[in-house]
Formats: structure tokens, sequence, C-alpha cells
């Protein structure tokens, strides 16, 4: 990979939420809940704000909190390991990138490298590593 522009690591210590599927009015429009809409807001005041017109490469590591129920052996055993369950990892990135559109980059058709992993820890939590280069 070229030599990077600029870099930005971001840390979010929230609950990764997948873009659902667009619902529909009665009238045919389609509309996001309201969930997804507020998440989106929540988190886009701390993503970097480029306006980049370059390439895009992004590492995307979605943490889910591992259950409060479960044994703290158990615990031991999941921390850090991939997690299968919850939403599926395209969907999550979609968020993100969805979030990112207009902001970090002017589209996400610049996203050139995507890198998504999803994994068990102690605490809910989003990291996003991004860098633009030529």
């Amino acid at each position: 990979m070229p030599d990077s522009l600029r870099k930005a690591l971001v840390i979010l210590n929230e609950r990764p939420v997948p873009a659902p599927r667009p619902r529909f009015s009665r009238k045919g429009h389609a509309y996001n809940t309201q969930k997804y809409k507020d998440f989106k807001n929540k988190i886009k005041w701390k993503i970097p704000k480029w306006h980049s017109d370059k390439q895009i490469y992004i590492k995307i590591a979605f943490v889910y909190a591992l259950p409060q129920s479960m044994s703290n052996r158990k615990k031991k055993l999941l921390d850090g390991k991939y997690c299968e369950k919850h939403a599926d990892v395209d969907n999550l990135a979609k968020t993100i990138l969805d979030t990112m559109n207009n902001r970090t980059f002017i589209d996400d058709r610049q996203v050139v490298i995507c890198v998504l992993e999803k994994f068990w820890g102690m605490e809910d939590m989003i990291k996003i590593e991004v860098e633009e280069f030529e």
C-alpha cells in the first residue's frame, strides 16, 4: 500500500448497530428506523471530517460485550475471540460507511481496501482505522 496522506483512529464506546432493511410507508416511501438514524447521528460527530477525494483504506472492528449472565470462566475463554452471533458484518459496516459519506470521504466508492472484524469483548465498542492515500 502506498504512503498514507492522513490517518485517524476512532474508538466509539457504543454497541454496534447494523443497517436495517428500509421500511416502506403506506404510500410506498422508503425510510429507516429511528434507532438507526439516532445511532448515525450520535457517532457522526466523532468521525473525522476530511471530505477527502483520495482513495481510502478502512479497518473496522466491532466488539460485542459478553453477556453478564455468562460465567467468568467462559468470559475469559471467549474474550477477544471472533463473534459469529449478532448482525452480519456487512450490515454493521454499511452503518459506519454511510455515516462517513460526505464527512470523511465524498462517497464510499473511494474505499478500495476494507477490513472487517467482529469480536467478543468485555465492553461494546467500535474501532475504526481510516487512512487516505493516492
